[in-house]
């Protein structure tokens, strides 16, 4: 019988495997050359599987790190020029992997695509390893890696697609013959008539992706780089889609994949109306004031009062529609992470932030309650659990609850 190693596959064997009492990880790097079209070297033995960790949190710009161990007994990884897989400018992927001991199959899952950053040389202890650092390809774009800051000041003319502006950034060279990166990204054609509504000028220190992340800002919409290393721009009011979409996990207190779970209020950051007033954007002024009124939700305005945000005035709101969305885009930001669930959990490589889970808790009377993963660390390791951090779907100010949405 062959072995078969499944790559970023969910079917009802991985999760038979997830919910058995023990489970057997697996972990594994490619080094990649810089356009990731080809592997330099796999390595799985010489993962250090007693530390390190995965941490994404659901954000704009960088949302990946990692932190692990590579053990170098034979000198193979040693940091010099002359090796090259661990050198400044070197990438990698990243997969945990859940073992099959009943067949000898390996479900893998991608756990994103990483520059390599700040690696400490432990080769001359007597248990010789490198610590490596990693933080996902949007770090190459700001001040993660000082890559791409900008020594003048740098403008984007108004009136240009927004989407060919964020292509043209990702092809400029970097002055070894490569371009910044030539993954095809993933962008909403919600937005792919969107043009710049005015000029970005940045001034000389900032970077590159200060200027996609405005872009994004611009749409009301997330950037980000997802687990297979492309760039990612999408619709960030997305309340009607969470209230749909089916859960990537049920958890339930009566079973040991879900321990150790707490609740933590801010009370301080809440904020239910959010006004937002253009610039002059051609001798007119548009402004649209986003309320939380939800029926649904905890922080809703007649339940806690007015908790207003100071107005705020944008070029990115150009026009009637746009003000509107852009509104709505900093309510639901300020809404979405007021109550946050956190708890441990198994191995479950397959989550992500922004998704939705179900979780069943009779101490705080949640009954396959909806709830948006916020925040993840995924262990590289064989004894740590996984943690968890959710915010409540109904605590959106746009949350449409239909008969179902509670349930996936």
């Amino acid at each position: 019988m062959f072995n078969l190693e499944y790559t970023n596959v969910v079917n009802d064997k991985y999760i038979e495997l997830i919910k058995r009492p023990v489970i057997f990880p697996k972990f594994k790097i490619e080094l990649v050359d810089r356009d990731e079209n080809t592997i330099l070297k796999e390595i799985i033995q010489d993962i250090d599987a007693d530390s390190g960790s995965i941490n994404i949190n659901y954000q704009q710009g960088v949302r990946m790190s990692c932190t692990l161990n590579i053990i170098n007994d034979s000198e193979l990884y040693t940091l010099s020029e002359g090796s090259g897989y661990l050198w400044m400018g070197a990438k990698f992927r990243l997969y945990i992997g859940i073992y099959d001991s009943d067949n000898g199959d390996i479900y893998w899952f991608s756990e994103g695509v990483y520059y390599i950053n700040n690696p400490v040389d432990n080769s001359n202890l007597s248990e010789k390893y490198i610590t490596i650092t990693g933080v996902d390809k949007f770090g190459f774009l700001g001040s993660e890696l000082n890559y791409n800051q900008l020594i003048g000041t740098y403008h984007v003319d108004a009136n240009n697609n927004i989407y060919e502006i964020v292509r043209s950034i990702l092809s400029l060279e970097t002055g070894n013959g490569y371009r910044i990166d030539s993954v095809e990204p993933y962008l909403d054609p919600f937005y792919s008539t969107e043009v710049l509504p005015y000029t970005i000028e940045k001034a000389p220190g900032a970077y590159l992706g200060d200027i996609l992340i405005e872009l994004a800002n611009i749409l009301g919409a997330n950037i980000y780089y997802d687990k297979m290393g492309h760039l990612v721009i999408k619709s960030g009011t997305t309340d009607l889609a969470y209230s749909r979409e089916g859960a990537v996990w049920s958890f339930t207190d009566v079973l040991p994949e879900y321990m150790g779970s707490s609740v933590s209020y801010n009370y301080t950051d809440v904020i239910n109306v959010v006004p937002v007033v253009s610039n002059n954007v051609n001798d007119k002024i548009y402004s649209y004031v986003a309320e939380n009124n939800n029926p649904s939700s905890p922080t809703r305005i007649s339940l806690i009062g007015r908790k207003e945000m100071a107005p705020v005035e944008t070029a990115m709101a150009y026009n009637e529609d746009r003000v509107k969305d852009y509104a709505e885009y900093l309510l639901n930001k300020k809404s979405i992470v007021q109550t946050l669930v956190n708890f441990q959990t198994s191995l479950i490589p397959h989550l992500d932030v922004d998704k939705v889970c179900n979780i069943t808790d009779k101490y705080y009377h949640y009954v396959q309650q909806r709830f948006i993963i916020q925040s993840l660390t995924l262990p590289l390791n064989t004894t740590s659990s996984m943690s968890i951090s959710a915010s409540n779907v109904t605590s959106l100010p746009y949350y449409d609850l239909l008969e179902g949405a509670t349930t996936s």
